[in-house]
């Protein structure tokens, strides 16, 4: 007897007028879409199936019909940009019209403060809804320290331990009132012990910097020079045990 799943299908819709195909040419307040293709990517990489159902224009009927799409064939429906609080961020209230139910509206993190996530009730069991913010580097963010872990337990592999305390190093950050998930990686620190070196800051528009680090360390506000963070592990098909 082998136990076996159905194949998780995650729907990506990127939304916003200041988004075009990667094949346009962009106007001067334009910029590509490349956030869908690197999110079907993560969600490829966890054993899932992302379907990039294409851009929503800001406007309530085109957005809720290509939404509407997504929650009739997935299991997933994640979204990029549109969910703060601005006049043309209509996602959130759109989902919620679609029979969505608000779980979160807004997290204490920094980058993702304006993560949105609920819950549609359906017969064969609950579908659940992301809103990633549309900075690159706040999208993925939140993709690997939110959205993976419930892709990789659908998808029946252990999401593994998400944390560990050890110290930090590396660059320096500014303080904040938020929590901050900042790249870094595990390093042997100057007595031989494992610690996270942090990357240096980088805006959450420039999704490169997350290159440079195999973790996050989620840095609590104010914390002081001498402390200690959290350091979530994100990335591959299992997290990683740290003594």
């Amino acid at each position: 007897t082998v136990p076996v799943f159905t194949k998780v299908v995650v729907a990506i819709v990127a939304t916003g007028d200041e988004v075009v195909p990667v094949t346009n040419e962009p106007a001067p307040h334009q910029v590509r879409e490349s956030n869908s293709w690197a999110l079907a990517a993560q969600v490829h990489e966890v054993g899932a199936r992302g379907v990039r159902l294409g851009i929503a224009p800001d406007s309530e009927p085109e957005l809720r019909a290509m939404l509407q799409r997504g929650l009739d064939g997935a299991d997933v429906l994640i979204t990029i940009g549109g969910v703060s609080k601005g006049t043309h961020d209509l996602v959130h209230g759109t989902l919620q019209g679609l029979g969505v139910r608000e779980q979160f509206h807004g997290i204490d993190l920094k980058p993702g403060k304006p993560t949105f996530f609920g819950v549609r009730e359906r017969a064969t069991g609950p579908q659940f809804v992301f809103g990633l913010p549309g900075n690159p580097a706040s999208s993925f963010t939140v993709f690997d320290l939110l959205v993976r872990p419930l892709l990789l337990a659908m998808v029946g592999a252990d999401p593994g331990e998400l944390g560990a305390q050890l110290p930090h190093g590396g660059a320096p950050w500014q303080p904040n009132a938020r929590l901050q998930a900042v790249p870094a990686r595990l390093v042997a620190g100057p007595a031989g012990a494992l610690q996270a070196e942090l990357v240096p800051p980088s805006p959450s528009g420039d999704p490169f910097s997350l290159l440079r680090g195999e973790v996050y360390a989620l840095i609590p506000g104010q914390l002081s020079a001498g402390g200690t963070s959290t350091v979530a592990i994100a990335g591959g098909s299992r997290g990683v045990v740290l003594p």
